[in-house]
């Protein structure tokens, strides 16, 4: 999904993304009789939601609400790529790696999303002078929205390690840089 809504954002160049169904009873399985109902793909239910409840919770009484992997991704790109933001293209980013960055009010955000198995170490060099890295977010195939350390900006870049198959943010503010696209 993640990856679609960077096709869509940048080759695209649309002005937003929308998804159709935020909260779905649709799971396909019970979460009551199966543990992992929740969190793993399957082939009886829409597979479409951000959030699942179990739809029978009434003689269930689980009301218990189920966050996946697409509600963590989509809130990276609505958490931190606002309305009225400036998109940047991001030259070079390394193989297997697809980003997307904007500015919005003198604040930079940066959006990687490595989609190896693997993970990948690069320099990322900042678009001005006197940088300083604000926040780092990242989802994961095991956590959802962590905020590892801060990575120190050296000479007006940073080295960034992006775990595999996640979805990587990175805020900034430099003095000076481009305004336009």
């Amino acid at each position: 999904m993640s990856r679609y809504i960077w096709q869509f954002l940048t080759l695209a160049n649309a002005e937003s993304f929308d998804w159709w169904v935020a909260l779905s009873g649709e799971m396909g399985c019970s979460p009551s009789l199966n543990a992992t109902c929740a969190t793993t793909v399957n082939s009886l239910g829409w597979n479409d939601g951000l959030i699942y409840y179990d739809s029978s919770y009434l003689t269930s009484g689980d009301t218990t609400l189920y966050l996946t992997k697409r509600y963590w991704a989509l809130r990276h790109f609505s958490y931190f790529i606002r309305p009225g933001a400036t998109r940047f293209n991001v030259v070079d980013p390394p193989s297997g790696v697809v980003a997307i960055a904007t500015l919005n009010n003198g604040v930079w955000h940066t959006l990687f999303i490595n989609e190896q198995t693997n993970d990948v170490g690069f320099t990322l060099t900042l678009p001005g002078t006197n940088g300083v890295v604000t926040n780092v977010t990242q989802t994961t195939a095991e956590d959802d929205w962590v905020t590892p350390p801060v990575p120190p900006v050296v000479s007006d870049s940073v080295q960034l390690t992006l775990p595999a198959q996640s979805l990587f943010s990175i805020q900034f503010q430099v003095s000076g840089g481009p305004s336009q696209p």
